[in-house]
């Protein structure tokens, strides 16, 4: 019954443009609440006065884990998708990329939120437009940023230079951390146009993501964070902290599903405007939520960053118009990779999780 229902994306497509308008909304709304409650969360998670479990490379690993074992369970039990196979075709270069960096994306993020608050952490990830821009230099050198797009960008870049300045809660891993998240975040997004022109599924791509992580992740974290973790289970925890613990892991794995459905339904303006609507909510909220000393300089700063992207946004939609091309295309000129992937038959079920 699996393999039957590999054709149902393309039949779910066709029934659900009647009620195409919705299905961004809500896929929009999922990712805000989704992704302002992970942030702060995981700033809980690090902070001495919170849960005090400062070890971002094992959270990490353990969202990875339990976005494994959701997904496939899913799959398994209710979703009416093929459950693909870890086989090499499934994993082709846009693929690979992808999951590497969305890895690096997130364990740099976590590493960020261990050292600076949540509305410095947001800042900083506005720099993503000037991230894009910049990957796709290298990516398809034959789209040369417009003059328009260069000058929508200085805002952006003056605004965390000002904003990181005049930051009171400035910490220099933390920063570095910040910004490196962005930078990477910016090749996840460009590599992101690709992968969802594959038949891969959100749930499958969680599954996906795992293992490669996993590999790289478990002897990091025994590496660097292994014996702390260890005496935080042993002496530390109770039922309190292990519960916070276990909830970042089941909103992680909503998140990641919410950040895939939403690449797909919506375009790169709504993508890029809801974005910047959503650093405004989480950095007011945050300062609202954890009272960190925010200046009226890194305030405006904050600002400045977040206009400068929209006006990126803008004008960046203006150009994909001008060109007659669909937004999705223009994020990468590449041509759309044909994956068939390998679905796993009923007999072998039990050998991915195995």
């Amino acid at each position: 019954s699996k393999t039957a229902a590999a054709g149902a994306p393309s039949a779910s497509a066709s029934a659900s443009r009647p009620t195409h308008r919705l299905i961004p909304f809500v896929a929009l709304s999922a990712w805000f609440v989704l992704n302002g409650a992970m942030v702060m969360l995981n700033r809980y998670i690090f902070m001495p006065t919170g849960i005090n479990f400062p070890f971002p490379l094992t959270l990490t690993l353990l969202h990875m884990a339990t976005g494994y074992l959701l997904s496939t369970l899913s799959i398994l039990t209710f979703l009416p998708i093929p459950l693909l196979a870890f086989a090499a075709d499934n994993y082709p270069p846009e693929i690979s990329a992808f999951i590497g960096l969305f890895v690096a994306n997130i364990v740099l993020g976590n590493t960020a939120l261990l050292f600076i608050p949540v509305s410095f952490m947001q800042t900083l990830k506005s720099l993503t437009p000037f991230s894009v821009t910049l990957v796709q230099l290298f990516v398809a050198p034959t789209q040369r940023p417009t003059l328009h797009t260069i000058a929508a960008l200085v805002p952006v870049v003056s605004g965390v230079a000002l904003a990181s300045a005049k930051e009171l809660s400035f910490n220099v891993p933390g920063f570095a951390a910040g910004v490196g998240s962005s930078l990477v975040q910016g090749a996840q997004i460009v590599y992101g146009a690709r992968v969802m022109k594959t038949k891969m599924d959100p749930f499958n791509m969680t599954r996906f993501v795992a293992p490669p992580a996993l590999l790289v992740l478990i002897p990091l974290a025994i590496l660097v964070e292994g014996h702390s973790v260890f005496n935080f289970f042993l002496r530390e925890a109770d039922a309190k902290k292990v519960s916070f613990v276990a909830a970042s892991c089941a909103v992680a794995f909503l998140l990641n599903l919410s950040m895939f459905w939403v690449l797909k339904v919506v375009s790169g303006l709504t993508y890029s405007v809801a974005g910047n609507l959503k650093v405004v909510l989480i950095v007011f909220v945050s300062v609202w939520l954890f009272q960190n000393p925010l200046s009226v300089e890194s305030a405006v700063g904050s600002v400045i960053t977040v206009a400068g992207c929209t006006w990126y946004g803008l004008i960046k939609d203006k150009y994909v118009e001008k060109k007659g091309v669909e937004v999705e295309e223009a994020k990468v000129d590449v041509e759309e990779p044909v994956v068939e992937p390998v679905v796993v038959t009923t007999a072998s079920h039990g050998a991915p999780s195995g």
